[in-house]
Order: C-alpha cells, then sequence, then structure tokens
C-alpha cells in the first residue's frame, strides 16, 4: 500500500511540473513573461499579463537616463532608487548587481530571455531602444576600461574617514593658453560607494602635505639622532670585537681537534706495528 501511495505522489507531482512548463510554454509563445515583471512593471492578476506600472517606470526610466549621462555610478543609481521608493525587502538599497541587472535587463526593449531561450515579448515598452543601447556600451566600456596609463602615487593607502570607502584618482586638465599651455592636476576623491559623502576633490599636493604631516608624527626626533648614532657605533664595535672572539676561540677548538687527530693516528700506526711484529715473532718460532 504504501509504494502505491508513495507512486501516485510521484506521478501527482510529475503531472503537476510538467503542467506548470506546459503553462509557461504557452505563455512564452504567446510573449508573456511567466515570472515576477521586472521594476517599473507589475503583474496583472486578472488578464495574467505583464503591465507597466505608471509610478515606477517613470523612476526606472529616469534612471536609465541618468546613467545614459555618463557621470552616474551604478552606486549613485541604487541611491536614486531607494530615494524614490524602490529598495529590498529590508528598505535597505539595491544591491549593486541587482541594478546592474535593471540596466541589462532585455525585457525593457521587448525582448524575454527564459531558460536559455529568447523570446519576442508583446509587453508595453517605456525604454526607448536608443537610450536601452546608450547604457549597455556605458556598462560595457567600465567593465572592460582602456589601459590606465597613469600610476597614482597614493592610491590605495588612505580610505575615506567619512565613509569608509575607497579613494580613486583622476587627471583633470587645464589649458593656459598664454602661458604653460595644457596642465594635468591628479584629484583624488572618494569613491562614495556605500552612502552619500560630504567630501570634495583633493589635490595631490594638499594629501601628500597631509601623509607627511602624518608621518612626521610617527618619525623619531632629530634630537635621538646622535644618540642613536652613538649606540650604533658601539654596538658595531661589539659585534666586531665579539667576532673575533668567535673566530680566535674555534680556531684554538681546530687546533685542539687537529692534535687529537694527530694522536689518534699515531696510536692506531703504532698497535698496528706491535701486532704485525708480534706475528712475524710467532712465526720465525
Amino acid at each position: 500500500m504504501l509504494s502505491i501511495a508513495f507512486g501516485q505522489s510521484k506521478y501527482y507531482v510529475d503531472n503537476l511540473s510538467e503542467n506548470v512548463k506546459r503553462g509557461n510554454r504557452q505563455k512564452l509563445r504567446k510573449g508573456v513573461l511567466p515570472n515576477k515583471a521586472p521594476y517599473g512593471y507589475f503583474n496583472e492578476p486578472k488578464l495574467r499579463t505583464i503591465e507597466v506600472d505608471p509610478l515606477k517606470s517613470r523612476i526606472v526610466k529616469k534612471a536609465f537616463e541618468l546613467f545614459a549621462e555618463g557621470e552616474s555610478s551604478i552606486a549613485d543609481i541604487s541611491r536614486f532608487f531607494q530615494k524614490f521608493g524602490i529598495t529590498r525587502y529590508s528598505g535597505k538599497m539595491l544591491h549593486l548587481d541587482t541594478v546592474k541587472r535593471i540596466l541589462s535587463n532585455k525585457f525593457y526593449i521587448g525582448i524575454i530571455n527564459f531558460g536559455g531561450e529568447t523570446y519576442e515579448g508583446t509587453h508595453k515598452l517605456f525604454i526607448p531602444p536608443e537610450l536601452f543601447g546608450k547604457v549597455q556600451k556605458i556598462i560595457e566600456a567600465r567593465e572592460h576600461p582602456k589601459n590606465n596609463k597613469h600610476n597614482f602615487t597614493f592610491l590605495g593607502l588612505a580610505k575615506c574617514a567619512e565613509c569608509d570607502c575607497a579613494i580613486t584618482a583622476e587627471v583633470k586638465h587645464k589649458c593656459y593658453p598664454s602661458t604653460r599651455g595644457n596642465v594635468d592636476y591628479i584629484y583624488y576623491r572618494c569613491t562614495k560607494k556605500k552612502t552619500d559623502c560630504s567630501q570634495n576633490y583633493l589635490r595631490e599636493e594638499l594629501l601628500e602635505q597631509q601623509l607627511r604631516a602624518i608621518v612626521a608624527k610617527s618619525s623619531l626626533p632629530d634630537s635621538w639622532t646622535k644618540l642613536w648614532l652613538e649606540r650604533l657605533d658601539k654596538d658595531g664595535t661589539e659585534e666586531k670585537s665579539n667576532s673575533e672572539n668567535q673566530v680566535t676561540k674555534f680556531s684554538s677548538e681546530v687546533q685542539e681537534i687537529e692534535k687529537n687527530l694527530i694522536d689518534y693516528l699515531k696510536a692506531i700506526l703504532i698497535k698496528l706495528l706491535t701486532r704485525k711484529f708480534t706475528n712475524r715473532k710467532r712465526t720465525n718460532w
């Protein structure tokens, strides 16, 4: 009886799974995503379709437009979403990977990717294909940046004291036609990836001054120089004397070992000669 019950349960589960897959295939053939609607859309329960959310669609479109300008980072877009109520269930900002998936989701231009296959969607669009394409170019350029010719001196040495984010550097070009022509200035700034940070840009020269001040606090005072030099000379003299004493000691030990070896060899030779002489006398007798 138990085996029959298990068999019936498996048959029911298999049928249920096949029915779900069949339903998904039917939806996909109709151009409907059989899943939770992306941000900016909502699932219509009565019609079983995906419709445009009037409010969130404007927020998502604005996020695309901000990113397409090239000045905003993924973190900036995440903060923008949080500002207008698009967050995680906990109320925290969307994860950066989630924001990137939103900006890269082809659903917004009418393409459905599901189960490793591509389908043409029938849902309404609110993101122009040109805007979506521009965003993809920016994402690709940032993922595969060109080789950086600049070797920033202080990069990686410090973090932002306000938000604990990393410090990055960039070069700003300024033209002085009447004097020096083009001049490059290096600025350091907070990446501001975790939260809004009030810290501004900082010239490399000013950062160097701050670092020198920090190092100066940890350095030895000049008044100690003579004392430490005298100690070094004293240590050097003592080390030299100890080395000479060790050499003398080892030389004496080597001589003693050599003397003992000679005495040992003499004793062996005498013993061998005595034994040979004794054997010869016995033979003669």
